[in-house]
């Protein structure tokens, strides 16, 4: 989920001067600005929840995600008002736990299920390159069987070339007697050429 860069701008100059805002001044000049803080985070919160929900029903979020996080929204609100009423509310505090534990488990979850469709594709990607290797290695072992026939036979005739006949020769591989035929052709360049 991206946000826009102007609300990204916006906050992180807030929260950099509040930030020091809070290491510097007195607190009586900032206890003043922690309402317009913590409205400023509530309102970003509220933001990245509709762009999650607007993204939910497009990607394979969780509601359960969307739900925890309404509820640290709600729980934040209602945290901002009883501050501002100057009534402490403990039980808020409990809430807010619970939503952040619903989103800490959402968030594992997810995260499981995109570790699991990760392995899931790089199974299948795997498999394919297997497949492409499988499929050039047959290729190339037809094409180093044709060019080995290539080496040792004549194209025109199909029969053994000279190499191939002085190597079968050498090896001793025919036995018994045997014969050779020359023969001298005039002309035949020409339709060996073709």
């Amino acid at each position: 989920i991206k946000f826009p860069k102007w609300i990204k701008t916006i906050f992180w100059v807030v929260s950099t001067g509040y930030t020091l805002a809070v290491l510097v001044l007195p607190v009586s000049c900032y206890h003043q600005a922690v309402s317009f803080y913590i409205m400023l985070i509530i309102l970003c919160f509220l933001y990245w929840v509709y762009l999650l929900t607007k993204e939910s029903a497009q990607e394979s979020y969780s509601l359960l995600l969307v739900f925890g996080s309404l509820v640290m929204l709600a729980t934040m609100a209602l945290q901002l008002y009883y501050w501002e009423q100057g009534r402490p509310n403990v039980f808020l505090h409990n809430i807010m736990g619970l939503g952040m534990v619903l989103f800490i488990i959402v968030n594992h979850h997810l995260f499981s299920y995109r570790f699991i469709q990760a392995q899931h594709e790089v199974k299948e990607l795997t498999n394919d390159l297997e497949a492409k290797v499988n499929e050039r290695t047959k290729r190339l072992n037809d094409l180093n069987e044709q060019l080995s026939w290539s080496a040792s036979h004549d194209e025109l005739t199909r029969l053994f070339n000279r190499n191939e006949l002085i190597r079968t020769f050498m090896k001793g591989a025919v036995q018994g007697p045997f014969s050779v035929a020359y023969m001298d052709l005039d002309n035949f360049k020409m339709i060996n050429d073709r």
